[in-house]
């Protein structure tokens, strides 16, 4: 999710992820989280567009905004740590 938004993956992934800012007309908190479609079975929920989307979705936008994949890295792994 780091390298789709840092924009480090091929031009496949370059439309892959909506962000809800681009869904809704009107400005609302979650604006910069990413869209989750709606799936009935558990195949698409385990998928890496549903599920990495919502796992990048519950994380602070500090470390979403990180600029080096080396402190998001360490940052991500102290904060998911401390959560547990």
């Amino acid at each position: 999710m780091y390298s789709y938004f840092n924009n480090n993956l091929p031009n496949y992934f370059t439309n892959y992820f909506t962000l809800n800012r681009e869904m809704h007309n009107h400005n609302t908190r979650s604006a910069s989280n990413i869209y989750i479609d709606y799936r009935r079975i558990n195949y698409g929920k385990l998928s890496l567009k549903i599920r990495g989307a919502h796992i990048w979705n519950e994380l602070p936008k500090e470390l979403r905004v990180l600029q080096s994949y080396n402190s998001f890295k360490t940052l991500t792994r102290d904060y998911i740590q401390n959560q547990v």
